[in-house]
């Protein structure tokens, strides 16, 4: 259900869910797989093998750094900073590349809020501008 809300139209339903795995991430209640992915992870060995491969969060989120919503942006690298605070430096080094996409260039090993930031490339245009939306009491008048 996050997941689905980190694809929300609605920037208060992202940020919610950013919030959400923040504290998750922020407590080590997420896993290293639920973090990275199953094709970067690799599988749980405790587990047995159930054919699924797992996205991985880091890569769900990853967009949302670019999110024209400053709370949207600022959870998702809130979000950014707990899953390292958890993870080891190697993989936290690997989930540097799975956020190239939205990054201008590396960040410094275990970066603030604010060297993330500026790290991070500029916001992409909102595709959902609330000017699209019709009311559906006032029609447009032909």
């Amino acid at each position: 259900l996050i997941e689905t809300a980190l694809a929300d139209a609605c920037d208060g339903v992202a940020a919610d869910a950013l919030g959400c795995l923040v504290a998750l991430a922020g407590t080590a209640l997420l896993s290293r797989v639920s973090m990275l992915g199953t094709d970067v992870a690799g599988g749980d060995p405790a587990r047995p093998k159930s054919g699924r491969r797992r996205r991985g969060l880091l890569r769900s989120v990853c967009p949302l750094l670019r999110s024209p919503s400053g709370l949207v942006r600022g959870r998702a690298v809130s979000f950014v900073l707990a899953c390292w605070s958890v993870l080891d430096d190697a993989d936290a080094a690997v989930s540097v590349a799975l956020l190239a996409p939205s990054l201008r260039y590396r960040p410094v090993d275990r970066a603030s809020p604010d060297e993330l930031e500026a790290c991070l490339r500029e916001p992409e245009e909102d595709a959902c501008a609330m000017d699209d939306f019709v009311d559906p009491v006032r029609l447009p008048s032909d």
